[in-house]
């Protein structure tokens, strides 16, 4: 029989499932709630799922910073065949995430501020700068706006580090496998990320922010500027998302570091400098490879 308990906290009703793990709500005897992460074999072999639900648990276990889910417990429990499958459990953040914000908001044909979408994604930053100057950076590879959800008090919190990535020491680029969609730059098609990887992710969660739109694969600045414009939006940031979102890394925005600086002084530098890049160069970006 299945196990459903792990060091005190009992499983509940599951509030989610994907690709390799289902997620649950769980409550240990005080009455605590909390977040049971659960790894499975559907679609990606058990063992796998395992590394990665184990992996996640490592991270939060030793990153402790407000934007980020807190590390409770973690363990291996028996599976409905008898299999050990790993668990995660974790903070259960309150609030609603990004995804549904935008969609509440179109229901009542509202939008969100600029400036109210630009705090969103500052705050997002936090954590992902932190977590970029260790000496071995750690690059979280799967944002997007299911994944980030608005805390009442807290404000942006990050959930799902599953597909996170520690890179060793000398190096800031990875090559490993994974993502989402429209919201993961083409490169990891290729098994590369990079500081450059959650910047992709972030501007195209900024679009989707602005217009309540799923953003393409390739934002053109032509279209992204008229879309934009449609809105009230300011003219500046055409140019900012689409250089945040360029296919080609080596030519988008290096950082996360890079982008809050840049999104928060209206795409220049802070001594007043433009942006220099070839993304300002063409409107077309399906042109290039």
């Amino acid at each position: 029989q299945e196990e459903t308990s792990l060091s005190g906290w009992e499983r509940l009703e599951k509030i989610a499932s994907g690709g390799m793990a289902t997620v649950h709500m769980a409550k240990n005897a005080s009455g605590k709630d909390a977040i049971w992460k659960q790894a499975h074999g559907k679609h990606n072999p058990l063992a796998s799922a395992n590394m990665k639900i184990t992996d996640e648990a490592a991270l939060l276990q030793e990153i402790r910073h407000p934007r980020i889910p807190e590390h409770f417990d973690h363990g291996v429990v028996e599976g409905k065949r008898g299999e050990d499958v790993s668990v995660l459990i974790m903070e259960h953040i309150e609030g609603g995430d990004l995804k549904n914000t935008v969609e509440q908001v179109r229901k009542v044909g509202a939008q969100i501020s600029t400036d109210k979408a630009i705090e969103y994604i500052a705050l997002t930053c936090e954590p992902l700068e932190v977590l970029a100057t260790r000496s071995e950076p750690i690059y979280h590879r799967d944002l997007k706006p299911h994944n980030v959800i608005i805390h009442p008090q807290r404000g942006p919190v990050i959930i799902d580090w599953g597909l996170a990535k520690q890179v060793a020491t000398g190096s800031d680029v990875s090559v490993t496998r994974g993502g989402s969609g429209t919201w993961t730059p083409p490169e990891r098609d290729a098994g590369v990320s990079g500081p450059f990887t959650d910047v992709y992710s972030l501007g195209k969660i900024l679009y989707f922010l602005l217009t309540k739109d799923t953003p393409p694969a390739i934002l053109a600045q032509e279209k992204v500027a008229t879309r934009l414009a449609e809105l009230d939006r300011p003219g500046w940031l055409a140019q900012f998302i689409v250089w945040a979102c360029w296919p080609q890394h080596e030519k988008r925005i290096q950082s996360i570091h890079q982008f809050r600086i840049l999104m928060q002084n209206k795409g220049v530098w802070p001594e007043g400098q433009p942006i220099e890049s070839s993304a300002s160069d063409s409107g077309d970006f399906t042109t290039w490879g």
